[in-house]
């Protein structure tokens, strides 16, 4: 089972209670002592992937203002504008439309990783299966307080978290829901369900 605790900055905070926001499943606001679904945390990979492309928009618009007009040939100054605006929606726009498609939602039941910006994917993995969580940083992840962790499920691949902020606190996080949800009464409808069994049913 996952260990480790942090007392990292706080991404990822208690569950709050109200009605839950559009990237969770519409569920009714919960009542206080309800077993409703509730949002825990919903987070990105860490801000710091976002250096690069932003430093490559940076050098795209100064050696643009640096060249225009400069050119020997007409049709050189004339292309000029449209390989910039180019070089800034590859190097600048479409990185961070990609970091900005894949959210980690955390919530009281499940994980839900969601990905993709025209063709979206979705992976849900639910907290009373239980599952493994391993953490990886580098020097520069430690650094930063942000880690990517490894969701063994029992499948064939895991689930991963890349590069996510207060990878500590997530981890954690992740691991004291998986131990409230083993430990959490069955849902009403389960409940109902259980009070019709008899002795002998399975």
């Amino acid at each position: 089972m996952a260990s480790g605790a942090g007392t990292t900055d706080a991404a990822v905070g208690s569950p709050r209670r109200g009605r839950p926001t559009a990237t969770v499943e519409a569920i009714p606001a919960p009542k206080r002592g309800s077993t409703a679904e509730q949002t825990v945390a919903r987070m990105h990979s860490s801000a710091r992937r976002l250096f690069w492309p932003a430093l490559a928009v940076a050098a795209v618009s100064a050696g643009y203002g640096y060249a225009a007009g400069r050119l020997p040939e007409p049709w050189e100054n004339s292309a000029l504008p449209f390989v910039a605006l180019a070089l800034v929606v590859l190097l600048g726009l479409i990185p961070y439309l990609l970091w900005l498609s894949r959210v980690y939602t955390i919530t009281t039941r499940r994980l839900v990783v969601r990905s993709g910006f025209v063709i979206r994917s979705r992976q849900e993995v639910l907290l009373t299966r239980g599952f493994d969580v391993t953490m990886r940083r580098g020097p520069l992840q430690t650094l930063a307080g942000s880690g990517t962790l490894f969701i063994d499920t029992g499948g064939e691949d895991p689930v991963v978290l890349r590069d996510v902020p207060s990878a500590k606190l997530v981890q954690a996080t992740l691991a004291d829901l998986m131990e409230h949800s083993h430990n959490a009464p069955g849902t009403k409808r389960q409940q109902q369900i259980a009070a019709t069994r008899r002795p002998f049913d399975p």
